[in-house]
């Protein structure tokens, strides 16, 4: 079984450090160091932030066979700020390299002949050169695990819909199942009720609904 994840690689910036991030990356991290079979498709721009990605990647013997390099979009950023109370925000910065993954015969090959499962997510479906090339991917007869990443305004109920339809796993948090349950159904009532209706209403195998502290329902 070969996995492959495709969206946002890039820099978790804080005051004071910078840290690898995006959920499709640490998707594929986690996968690869549990099964060493896994690709990750994305797109870092040729900068520094970009040589720091390939010099990551040469030491943890991962592969970037499926990374794209950009000459004109800097490596994707989100600045974070923590209030006095340790609350994160969260400034996603546009335009940046893994908004422009494009398609080609090689990812194409890859999902269509030695995939299992395609990852996804939604935020870097934000650009429409990447929802293309995410989108052109869905519908192939494997698997499809959807991470949905709410991040105001960079989703649609248009973008949402294509990829809650092509779904077979969509882990979403208990805010994002009431974003859900307000675009798709009559509105929220409760926790088991809705997630069970999203789970008919689009036909899905599994349905992920992560509750911080409160741990998980599946």
């Amino acid at each position: 079984m070969k996995i492959v994840s495709i969206g946002e690689i890039l820099f978790d910036c804080f005051p004071d450090k910078k840290v690898i991030g995006g959920a499709p990356f640490n998707f594929f991290y986690h996968i690869k160091k549990l099964t060493d079979d896994a690709e990750f498709i994305s797109r870092i721009g040729n900068d520094e932030k970009g040589e720091l990605l390939v010099k990551f990647f040469n030491k943890n013997n991962i592969s970037s066979n499926y990374v794209q390099i950009d000459d004109e979009h800097p490596t994707g950023i989100v600045n974070v700020k923590i209030d006095e109370k340790g609350n994160p925000d969260f400034d996603i910065v546009p335009n940046c390299a893994y908004d422009f993954i494009e398609t080609n015969n090689e990812i194409n090959k890859l999902v269509q002949a030695d995939t299992s499962l395609l990852y996804f997510g939604t935020l870097a479906q934000r650009n429409v050169v990447s929802r293309r090339t995410i989108q052109s991917l869905l519908g192939k007869e494997i698997k499809y695990f959807c991470d949905i990443n709410l991040r105001s305004p960079y989703f649609t109920k248009e973008i949402l819909y294509e990829s809650l339809n092509n779904s077979s796993v969509l882990k979403v948090n208990e805010h994002e199942l009431k974003i859900l349950s307000e675009l798709f159904l009559s509105g929220y009532s409760d926790l088991h009720s809705s997630a069970r209706a999203i789970h008919e209403r689009f036909e899905l195998e599994i349905l992920s609904v992560t509750l911080g502290e409160r741990g998980s329902l599946l």
